[in-house]
């Protein structure tokens, strides 16, 4: 369960930054052009190229929201899934604990030599 919650996790992650980041690049060239244009017409166009390429930006925005809320959640659930496998073997946690806490001090004490 906790594997299926990390690979879900990390595939949401797979948002395109840099092509959210271009889209804000075509949108500051639409308004420079709109800004140079001397005519009505290249205006109306202008602003109709800069409104969808908002609406792209805007829903990109969404998609991260909805992204981030998912990989909230499945921390939340795999948190929610260790504190219960605590619960069901204490000892072994404990064990775990304590010989990953042995091998951290022994590696830093190689490090040291």
């Amino acid at each position: 369960m906790a594997d299926d919650v990390h690979k879900s996790a990390r595939a949401e992650q797979a948002f395109d930054y840099t092509e959210f980041k271009a889209r804000l690049k075509d949108l500051a060239a639409v308004l420079e052009r709109m800004v140079a244009a001397e005519s009505a017409d290249a205006l109306k166009a202008g602003c109709e190229e800069a409104r969808k390429l908002l609406a792209d930006a805007d829903k990109s925005i969404e998609d991260i929201s909805h992204k981030t809320e998912e990989m909230k959640a499945a921390a939340i659930a795999g948190r929610s899934h260790l504190e219960d496998r605590i619960r069901e073997q204490p000892l072994f946690a404990v064990g775990l604990a304590a010989a990953a806490g042995f091998l951290l001090a022994s590696l830093l004490q190689r490090g040291k030599s």
